[in-house]
């Protein structure tokens, strides 16, 4: 359940995202994968917005390389800031790069919750792994729902080997 206040101040929030600006102190509350797809670039970027919404996420902006959401959290409604992108085009791959990162210290339900988190930056604080827990949600998201949308999506290793084919 988004409380209304969450709702309405995640945008902002989403846009400054504090808690991201101090490159050292940011390694805490963020993750970052690198996944490559079988698949081309425009269907990939048609796919990955319809997919994040249909997974309870707030699709923000997209661009023809980049893709940024939000998610807010079940229980104290913290703001995860998502942003995948576009890192190499291959002839018969994609890699993307998706990084998920809290996006203050404060819950989004604080009114005003930007006046206490700017000053508030410096602070590292744990996610205890929701990052990590996101994109392993993004990942079977992209999966599943591109089954269901007739798409076919193939999920590569390192060792370009096919780990999962789905294909119509």
């Amino acid at each position: 359940m988004v409380f209304l206040i969450s709702k309405h101040q995640a945008p902002s929030l989403a846009s400054w995202r504090p808690a991201l600006w101090i490159p050292g102190i940011r390694d805490f509350h963020r993750a970052q994968v690198q996944w490559r797809l079988g698949c081309d670039h425009q269907t990939l970027m048609e796919v990955i917005p319809a997919v994040l919404r249909a997974g309870g996420f707030i699709v923000y902006s997209q661009d023809s390389g980049k893709i940024t959401a939000g998610h807010l959290s079940n229980e104290l409604q913290f703001l995860h800031h998502v942003t995948i992108r576009i890192a190499r085009q291959q002839p018969s791959s994609v890699v993307l790069e998706v990084t998920c990162g809290s996006a203050a210290v404060c819950p989004a339900w604080v009114p005003l919750v930007l006046l206490f988190s700017i000053p508030l930056c410096w602070i590292p604080f744990p996610d205890c792994g929701e990052n990590e827990r996101l994109l392993e949600k993004i990942k079977r998201l992209l999966l599943v729902q591109g089954a269901k949308m007739n798409y076919g999506i193939l999920m590569l290793d390192e060792r370009h080997t096919v780990v999962l084919i789905l294909t119509f």
